[in-house]
């Protein structure tokens, strides 16, 4: 009976392993406070980011597809970055612009596609086939 327990305790013990392994290999590392996140019904503060302004004009930052969702959610990045999305989840998807801005097509596991953001702003988008999956990029 306690043999069951154990093997369950184990087996998620070694999924957050996992998790915890992935977010630090595939999760570039942005700090965003805490007091800016919001539920994206006001957008007239963007959050702060904390990217030196020495940094290089030409920055690539990634956004990884896993488990049905963006990995990190709003990240804040500078002017000029481009951001690369990869799909590592077992499910095709597409990245779709809100405003139609742009537009992955399908991405099977291990597809990337990539956008250069240019303009200051908050962008919300969502994947085509699974249109519940959104998230937001916030250029500052």
């Amino acid at each position: 009976m306690k043999k069951p327990i154990i093997v369950g305790i184990v087996a998620i013990i070694a999924v957050l392993i996992l998790a915890i392994i992935i977010y630090l290999k595939f999760i570039v590392p942005v700090t965003i406070p805490q007091n800016t996140i919001s539920d994206g019904i006001n957008n007239s503060n963007p959050p702060v980011n904390n990217i030196p302004d020495e940094a290089p004009s030409q920055i690539n930052y990634n956004v990884i597809i896993l488990d049905m969702a963006f990995i990190p959610q709003i990240p804040n990045i500078k002017k000029g970055t481009t951001v690369i999305w990869t799909n590592k989840d077992s499910f095709t998807h597409s990245i779709i612009s809100d405003t139609g801005l742009f537009s992955s097509g399908v991405l099977q596991k291990g597809d990337s596609f990539s956008y250069t953001f240019n303009e200051l702003g908050v962008y919300n988008y969502h994947c085509g086939i699974y249109p519940g999956l959104k998230g937001k990029i916030v250029i500052v």
